[in-house]
């Protein structure tokens, strides 16, 4: 990633998700910015008052394979409030998410599957492993 302009912005919005079923939730989106342009988000949703959710995260195709969905996601965990849980939705089909998910240390979540989609937890050993990965890089 040398070399590369990367930056992530939180977007300045109150918004809320609200699912098909009615439940919404609050939620907080990131762009990735790679040399000025758009390169991907994150949207976390707080599904309790104690527990955070990558609800969704994507790297746009050309920009993928560089290690930016890992840099943004391990900035976006260290920003996470100490003593919230944090938890992932990943598509079955997606290994590439499964992947970043599990280099960044989230084992499966005993919640299971359902609809297609797996559920993830960090650990809070691996939460801390990755804040201090990230003060050491600035």
């Amino acid at each position: 990633m040398a070399g590369l302009g990367i930056q992530l912005f939180t977007l300045l919005l109150k918004s809320r998700i609200r699912l098909p079923n009615g439940v919404s939730y609050r939620a907080t989106s990131k762009i990735l910015l790679v040399n000025g342009l758009f390169a991907g988000f994150v949207i976390l949703r707080q599904i309790s008052p104690e527990e955070t959710e990558i609800y969704m995260c994507a790297v746009l195709k050309e920009y993928r394979g560089k290690g930016l969905g890992k840099w943004m996601l391990a900035h976006v965990l260290a920003e996470a409030p100490a003593n919230h849980r944090i938890s992932a939705a990943c598509l079955s089909v997606s290994q590439s998410m499964r992947s970043v998910l599990t280099a960044l240390g989230f084992g499966r979540d005993l919640r299971g599957t359902e609809h297609g989609i797996q559920r993830f937890l960090l650990s809070a050993n691996a939460r801390s492993e990755v804040r201090l990965s990230v003060e050491a890089s600035h």
